[in-house]
């Protein structure tokens, strides 16, 4: 392959003669630039000399109306499973909060635009109130995402906890505080029992026996990691 004027991941802009788009060069060959924001832009070779790496690109031309990503603003990859899950397990009150929270390092945020679980595409996107604050973002994002599913998954855990202590609550109060030996309830279900929450009528020594920790600990783990719990116990 013979040298070629642009490079994976450099910022450029490009003009199609009615707009300037703004992106990250996704992927480059001898016949075809991509470049990555708001979708795959496809730029064929004989229209590269409208591309235009963003360091040396005309500001004045920064004013005309742009189709894919404006000057300095991040577009999330929500292609990757591990952002788009986490940006759909967060509450939808807390996203714009933790994405400050998360990037608020890298300058001034002008706006946070956040589009989830609608008719239309899911879309997040970051606007910085400069390039410099624009450009630390880009350089530090995966650091930043880092963060940010980290905030989510503890705001998640927390509301898993609190749900689960409500609900156990409830249902003690409900049953008056009955409690079942370990090997009744592993061999059947008694009266008044939900079949799938036979460890809420064990009484905390035979809890322990039974799953190796504490109800405490057992209340901080996932839903899916309880239920492998009580059927390895034989109470699911």
């Amino acid at each position: 392959m013979s040298d070629l004027p642009f490079q994976k991941g450099e910022l450029v802009s490009y003009s199609d003669g009615k707009n300037i788009h703004h992106g990250e060069i996704w992927s480059i060959d001898e016949v075809e630039l991509k470049v990555k924001g708001g979708g795959i832009f496809a730029i064929p070779r004989e229209k590269w000399c409208a591309v235009s790496k963003e360091q040396g690109a005309d500001d004045t031309h920064h004013d005309q109306s742009c189709e894919m990503v404006p000057k300095n603003t991040l577009l999330v990859d929500l292609t990757r499973v591990d952002l788009r899950d986490a940006f759909r397990a967060c509450p939808s009150t807390d996203v714009v909060t933790h994405l400050g929270q998360a990037f608020g390092c890298c300058g001034n945020i002008a706006s946070i635009s956040v589009t989830l679980g609608t008719k239309k595409k899911d879309e997040v996107t970051i606007s910085f109130a400069d390039a410099e604050a624009y450009e630390k973002a880009m350089q530090s994002q995966e650091e930043n995402y880092e963060q940010f599913k980290a905030m989510v998954a503890k705001v998640v855990d927390e509301g898993a906890t609190q749900r689960a202590e409500k609900l156990e609550a409830e249902i003690v109060a409900a049953t008056g505080a009955t409690t079942y030996a370990l090997a009744e309830l592993q061999e059947g279900c008694p009266s008044g029992v939900p079949p799938t929450m036979k460890e809420n009528f064990l009484s905390d020594a035979d809890f322990e026996l039974a799953f190796k920790m504490s109800r405490a600990d057992f209340l901080k783990l996932p839903q899916w990691k309880r239920d492998i719990a009580k059927k390895d116990a034989k109470l699911f």
